[in-house]
């Protein structure tokens, strides 16, 4: 028993080395399944797309997306139940749990005889349930923090041209949209916030790296970026301006600067002085 454990470890140890040796494009390429949050829901399983009938129910796929956003992480069924079945009585949305529950269970894993762990939607004591990550699977966002991860590193070594690399790779996720069919469901609010607030962040972390190193035409594409999610936000603002002021462009930095201060002050009520833009206030 111990010699089959041991050798089980050994195992998942050397396919965690192997993984982690592979190019991004290879580990996505060689996943038994591999799942896109980012633009429209996809699930592929040895490179076919998921189209059962099944999979068509709206809480199946909730459910699988809910695990992959929390892999390791068990939930109670009264949660779960309560999270995706709020309108219906505790009776029938523990019903509606455990029926979505089987079908993805056996969607995953066809063969699961009746009785057997699943290895990815476990069942624990007192009723609660986990999803299990293993390297079988690849999924965009799990793949977005791994890269996100290493850009700071790379980052935080001084290397930043490499880093503005990977940062620039990770935006390209962002801009396909989180979960875009999913944007009246309350559960993935949280997630779509906080993935704004990382491409709001790495955006400005591109900004600063162009910057840094005189590339104003890559600063500016940043900067535009950025006021595309956060129309006040003031640093982009202040970098189009400052860049427009550098290149000679003045008609375009007032203009900019016109747009952003009427907006302000029409959406927001304040008042933005010229002072405010230290170039503006020069002109």
């Amino acid at each position: 028993m111990d010699e089959d454990m041991d050798s089980r470890e050994h195992i998942h140890s050397t396919c965690s080395t192997t993984q982690a040796s592979l190019h991004p494009y290879e580990r996505e390429q060689q996943a038994v399944f591999r799942v896109y949050l980012f633009g429209s829901f996809r699930v592929f399983q040895n490179n076919t797309s998921l189209e059962d009938p099944i999979w068509r129910r709206t809480r199946i796929q909730s459910l699988l997306k809910w695990f992959i956003l929390n892999p390791e992480k068990p939930f109670s069924a009264d949660y779960l139940a309560d999270l995706f079945w709020p309108q219906a009585s505790t009776l029938a949305a523990h019903r509606n749990l455990r029926v979505n529950i089987h079908y993805l269970r056996h969607l995953l894993e066809p063969g699961i005889a009746r009785g057997q762990e699943s290895s990815f939607i476990r069942r624990l004591t007192n009723n609660f349930y986990l999803f299990h990550r293993d390297d079988t699977w690849w999924v965009d966002v799990w793949e977005l923090q791994r890269q996100f991860e290493m850009a700071q590193q790379i980052d935080l070594s001084g290397n930043r041209k490499k880093a503005a690399f990977f940062y620039s790779k990770i935006t390209d996720y962002f801009e396909r949209g989180f979960l875009p069919e999913d944007v009246y469901e309350d559960y993935v609010q949280p997630y779509r916030d906080r993935y704004e607030r990382h491409h709001l962040q790495i955006l400005r972390c591109l900004i600063e790296i162009h910057l840094q190193n005189n590339e104003l035409d890559e600063a500016l594409e940043y900067a535009y970026r950025t006021l595309s999610i956060d129309p006040y936000n003031q640093i982009a603002v202040n970098t189009i301006i400052d860049i427009y002021c550098k290149q000679g462009n003045h008609v375009g930095a007032m203009r900019v600067f016109n747009k952003f201060r009427d907006s302000v002050q029409a959406e927001l009520g304040l008042e933005i002085s010229r002072c405010s833009c230290t170039h503006i206030g020069q002109l």
